[in-house]
């Protein structure tokens, strides 16, 4: 789209089609005018500015409804640092766009509730009707059923239905929604709707895995590093509701729930119910499940200090294993290779020491004071899995980099893949090399880009196969230097059924993780 100059006109293969909404696209276009086309915070920044605003909004949120900076800011960072968003943070894909305008959306129907201005529900329903230009206009439709169940939740309904204004912001959101499909449907009709609507909308089938897939990520893992407290809490409302307790909930924690209840239920239904499923697919409700967790937490606390300070140090005990991992690999495997960062050993004894002793001290506070400075926690952790990613990342692009600079490339790189079975790669391949790398789609294209002297990225042993096979009938393997790019094995097993990295474990050769790429460039005399 960049290379070509469209804004709203996605391509696969060289070739129209429309697999999600535009704004994804647009905010891509966006970081590479800002920040250039091998930049990979071009990939990001939109993940990065909007989960510092969504944070910034949530402790807003919180703070104004109990009166509570500790928990507030427990809240929010705790949204933003879980292990759901984090992980999908630092990915160029959608789901941490759709966290944070479900969270803005949290935000401002709040606010909408404590002051029904029309600046104010025009914003609420811009921004639902934004959220359908990411993935499908139904995150739009989800959210405006979230917004129309609380109200019924708080019994506003009656009131909002003769107010004229409501009816002017859910149409202003509608058409918000579609204007973001307007320009690809005037400019190529046909394909958007043989693509996007008719086998994307249309004709998803089941993917045959089980109904808990979306469910149960969003209420358990997701909601890491604080996960046994948010189930713990889950479990005990449940069970206090069940056996009609007495209520320890006020009036405004009630309607907090309501809230939770309201953001997350339509999305969850229609994830949980329809054939297509995914893990991932519920991630958008995160602020709206944890802030239920923390509700019961806050409220449950007292009376079940010991249990809560039990599993406050029980997450530092399982997530203690990820800077154990990394004290064990360097123990075991030491020297490291030069793609190792030297900060990442000190820095993985610290977390594993401040972690542990913190949450030990902190948890006891939270009853006294707040969880404020729990909070803090495990920002170490998370900076070690992310210096401890960013090394694996450099190792795998590493033999890549190498030999762009040790040929002086300058022109773009081929990605061998006339058969059209992977599409993800040759993008990414752009932000690692440092030059722009293009698809090669196409018999025709592979011969006049050998012929021009280009450069040509092979995937594995198989491919190099395929690759020989089709060759212009002048040619042969023997007319190209190869260069072999070691990259890592993302999964497999060995001959016994025992994990490759197990394997590469008790052996320390590295060779054992990594599988064979090729880069191919005709000979010249």
């Amino acid at each position: 789209m960049h290379r070509d100059g469209h804004w709203f006109m996605q391509t696969l293969f060289n070739e129209p089609d429309y697999y999600k909404g535009p704004l994804h696209f647009i905010l891509l276009r966006v970081g590479f005018i800002l920040f250039g086309t091998h930049s990979m915070f071009a990939l990001v920044y939109m993940n990065f500015f909007g989960l510092i605003l969504l944070a910034i909004l949530l402790f807003r949120f919180l703070k104004t409804s109990l009166d509570d900076k500790g928990w507030a800011f427990f809240y929010a960072l705790s949204v933003v640092l879980s292990v759901g968003v984090y992980s999908h943070s630092f990915a160029s894909q959608m789901e941490a766009e759709l966290v944070i305008l479900y969270g803005i959306t949290l935000y401002l129907l709040d606010k909408v509730d404590r002051h029904t201005s029309m600046s104010n529900l025009l914003l609420l329903w811009a921004v639902i009707g934004l959220a359908g230009w990411l993935k499908s206009p139904a995150y739009s439709l989800f959210l405006g059923l979230s917004v129309l169940l609380y109200w019924t939740l708080t019994a506003q309904i009656k009131t909002r239905a003769l107010e004229w204004k409501n009816y002017i912001a859910i149409a202003f959101g509608i058409g918000i929604s579609i204007a973001g499909y307007l320009p690809i449907f005037f400019y190529d009709g046909d394909a958007f709707i043989n693509t996007y609507i008719l086998r994307e909308s249309l004709s998803k089938g089941s993917n045959g895995v089980p109904w808990t897939t979306a469910f149960f990520p969003i209420f358990t893992y997701f909601l890491a590093p604080f996960m046994f407290v948010a189930i713990f809490s889950y479990g005990l409302s449940f069970y206090k509701t069940l056996f009609k307790k007495k209520a320890i909930l006020g009036k405004e924690e009630r309607r907090l729930v309501k809230l939770g209840v309201a953001l997350s239920a339509p999305t969850l239904l229609f994830f949980t119910f329809h054939p297509y499923r995914g893990d991932i697919y519920a991630l958008p409700i995160v602020s709206a499940t944890m802030l239920m967790a923390y509700v019961f937490f806050r409220a449950y606390l007292n009376e079940y200090e010991r249990v809560y300070i039990f599993l406050m140090r029980l997450s530092s005990y399982v997530l203690s294993l990820v800077p154990l991992l990394v004290i064990a690999l360097y123990l075991r495997l030491a020297p490291m290779p030069e793609w190792w960062s030297p900060l990442l050993f000190p820095l993985a004894l610290f977390t594993l020491v401040f972690t542990l002793w913190f949450v030990h001290s902190e948890s006891k506070k939270v009853l006294e004071k707040s969880p404020l400075m729990l909070s803090l926690a495990f920002i170490p952790l998370l900076l070690t899995l992310s210096l401890m990613l960013q090394s694996f990342g450099k190792g795998e692009i590493k033999g890549l980099q190498e030999y762009v600079k040790m040929n002086k490339i300058t022109k773009p790189l081929g990605d061998y893949n006339l058969y059209k079975n992977y599409w993800n790669q040759y993008g990414a391949l752009n932000f690692w090399a440092g030059v722009d790398v293009v698809g090669l789609f196409s018999k025709e294209e592979l011969a006049l880009f050998i012929i021009d002297g280009g450069s040509v990225i092979v995937e594995g042993d198989n491919r190099l196969e395929e690759f020989e096979q089709n060759l212009p009938e002048h040619l042969s393997m023997k007319d190209f230097d190869i260069y072999l790019w070691k990259r890592w094995l993302t999964h497999g097993k060995g001959p016994n059924g025992e994990s490759k990295f197990v394997q590469y474990f008790k052996s320390k050769n590295i060779a054992d993780i990594q599988k064979n790429y090729y880069i191919l460039k005709l000979k010249r005399d």
